[in-house]
């Protein structure tokens, strides 16, 4: 068996499942799972016409068998109203996104303002200075925080 294209999107995956079970340790559960489920199997990854979306929808099938043997609803919604239809297009980099720009909002008021001028208005650090009359180099601290504070959030 060859299965030289499962590990090329395990970090994917870890991102969709985190927006599954919304707690990371549940989901590098669920993408060792996936990868334990597709080994056991005959079918080969190089055989699969989109590698990405099957595991993603193995990722998916096997989330939903685990939450009905708990006999528990997921803590989301619906699982389909916030789920791309098409998993081969930018689907894991849009929840990427969105898991991002929520972890933004959760940080302190300081480190928010600085990141969300930077990546929802592009503005740059001696931009972000003059507008929020600051020193360049706090400016650039705080950034540098707020991207150590994120890393630690997502």
């Amino acid at each position: 068996m060859n299965h030289d294209k499962l590990f090329d999107h395990l970090e994917d995956l870890l991102v969709y499942a985190r927006h599954l079970t919304r707690d990371r340790e549940q989901a590098e559960d669920l993408v060792q799972d996936v990868v334990l489920h597709i080994l056991s199997r005959e079918t080969c990854l190089s055989d699969v016409a989109n590698p990405r979306a099957y595991m993603a929808t193995t990722l998916r099938n096997l989330f939903l068998d685990q939450t009905r043997k708990r006999g528990r609803i997921p803590s989301m919604v619906s699982i389909d109203d916030h789920e791309p239809a098409d998993m081969s297009g930018d689907a894991f980099s849009e929840l990427a996104c969105a898991e991002t720009l929520a972890a933004i909002g959760r940080l302190p008021e300081e480190y928010r303002t600085v990141m969300r001028l930077r990546v929802n208005v592009g503005m740059s650090y001696s931009d972000m200075a003059d507008r929020l009359d600051l020193p360049i180099g706090t400016v650039m601290s705080r950034i540098s925080r707020a991207r150590s504070k994120l890393r630690a959030l997502i």
